[in-house]
């Protein structure tokens, strides 16, 4: 699988968002401070920030990294640099491990969030001692505390920053802000650094706040969870009932046509009989008008079928009149599920709008959960920036480079939108002589195609072959 780019120049220039983009800039500032000397190697430069910062101030660096595209994309950024910075800055795709820097020496050696991808960091340190010059130093940064990253090998607390110490390099020191931790190894004689039992006290007592924080938070919203939970259970209860009544109302349909498919049935054989009735009553009027003198025995036979069809008329009409009203009950019984069903409609989209209320809550919590985060975090570097100002007044005149550096970039970024706009301006205008010359040419064929146009192109046509020219010339003055 192919290693993930690393997005730090984006990041830095605030493209992945305003607070990753400040807690980014932090970490690679407290790295360029501690890169001390004139020859840097910065390890996994990724898209390059670290080392063209330090370029800017003139020092030599050799950045290296695993991933071509994170190399062209270094080098893109150091040709928009001035001159003087391209001088002191190299880009080059490599693994540390086994590239040969020859007899090549640095001052500092740079391993920006490098060794958390690491099972075996010591076996980097190691070589990376053996590059440094006298009094040489190594910065390493690494997350946090736990960082669930598919490709994170190792996590840090200071302890494994510690235990990086050899016979060689001492710690000088260790800087803990936010979600990472960096750390100084140097050459230089010193003790090594340790942790004493109250250091460690504090630093376990920190860490039990912030679960305890974090446990009751989720305790909380836990409990309100359940609540939600448990008012959907209700929901869906309701939800059953009415359904069982819904299908309770089908039966009672399904009876229902069972019903009146009876009545049609009886209404069918109804009008069958009155059909055969009305036969055998026209048989016998013909009858009768041709031996009305011979058999007036059979008037009373006449009278007595007239009966029955009237009869038999009128229990055709009790039973249309009987599923006329089946049908009524029918209809009425049809708007009863349509109430029914606008019901639970009705109450699956309260569901949803609990679940919605549900879902808001929980992001609202969370969003506290950071903003708490956010203010320790804010809270401590007001700290360190205080600590900063007191312990070197250079940090004021390097933040003012910066400014004008950034500056300068801004001002090249407004001429590149000012050109762009002029560009845009230019090209509305081609469209909008294009749409011209394309409704002149529609014009044109719907005036060719009309008998009207077709004479005036005859006509100068054929003026055009008489006299000559575009125009009516000068022949016929």
């Amino acid at each position: 699988m192919k290693k993930p780019l690393d997005r730090v120049t984006e990041a830095y220039y605030d493209q992945i968002g305003l607070s990753f983009g400040e807690k980014v800039r932090n970490r690679i500032h407290w790295v360029c401070e501690q890169a001390k000397g004139e020859s840097i190697l910065d390890v996994g430069c990724s898209q390059g920030i670290t080392s063209i910062l330090l370029g800017r101030e003139s020092k030599k660096v050799l950045g290296i990294d695993l991933l071509q595209e994170s190399i062209d994309y270094a080098n893109e950024m150091l040709d928009d640099e001035a001159e003087v910075t391209k001088q002191y800055v190299e880009f080059r795709t490599a693994n540390f491990i086994d590239y040969d820097f020859e007899d090549q020496k640095f001052d500092s050696i740079i391993f920006g969030e490098i060794l958390e991808h690491i099972t075996d960091p010591e076996r980097f340190i190691k070589k990376a001692t053996n590059l440094l010059s006298d009094k040489g130093r190594i910065i390493v940064t690494v997350p946090f505390g736990i960082n669930d990253y598919f490709d994170h090998k190792k996590t840090y607390y200071m302890q494994g920053l510690l235990n990086l110490q050899n016979e060689q390099l001492n710690i000088n020191s260790i800087e803990v802000l936010g979600k990472w931790i960096g750390a100084v190894l140097t050459k230089e004689e010193a003790e090594a650094v340790t942790i004493d039992g109250d250091q460690m006290g504090q630093l376990e007592e920190a860490f039990y706040n912030l679960e305890r924080n974090l446990l009751d938070q989720l305790a909380t919203v836990k409990r309100q969870k359940n609540q939600l939970e448990k008012k959907s259970s209700e929901t869906q209860a309701k939800l059953k009932e009415r359904t069982n009544k819904i299908h309770e109302l089908n039966t009672n349909i399904e009876e229902l046509n069972k019903t009146v498919e009876h009545v049609n049935e009886v209404n069918d054989n109804l009008k069958l009989s009155i059909n055969k009735t009305e036969d055998d009553y026209n048989d016998l009027k013909s009858l009768f008008s041709k031996q009305e003198l011979e058999n007036s025995s059979k008037d009373a036979e006449l009278k007595k079928q007239e009966l029955l069809i009237r009869d038999l008329t009128y229990k055709l009409e009790e039973s249309e009149r009987k599923s006329e009203q089946l049908e009524s009950e029918k209809t009425g019984t049809a708007q009863k599920i349509r109430e029914l069903t606008q019901e639970i409609n009705n109450s699956n989209q309260n569901a949803y709008d609990t679940q919605l209320k549900k879902d808001k809550r929980i992001i609202f919590l969370e969003k506290k959960v950071a903003d708490l985060r956010e203010k320790d975090r804010k809270q401590q570097v007001k700290f360190k920036k205080i600590q900063a100002q007191n312990k070197n007044q250079k940090n004021n005149q390097d933040q003012k480079q910066i400014l004008v550096l950034q500056q300068e970039i801004l001002n090249e970024k407004k001429e590149k939108v000012k050109s762009n706009e002029l560009l845009l301006e230019a090209y509305n205008k081609e469209e909008k002589l294009l749409k011209t010359h394309s409704q002149l040419i529609k014009r044109y064929e719907a005036l060719k195609n009309s008998k009207l146009g077709s004479l005036t192109i005859s006509y100068w046509k054929w003026r055009r072959n008489r006299f000559g020219g575009k125009t009516s010339g000068t022949k016929s003055n």
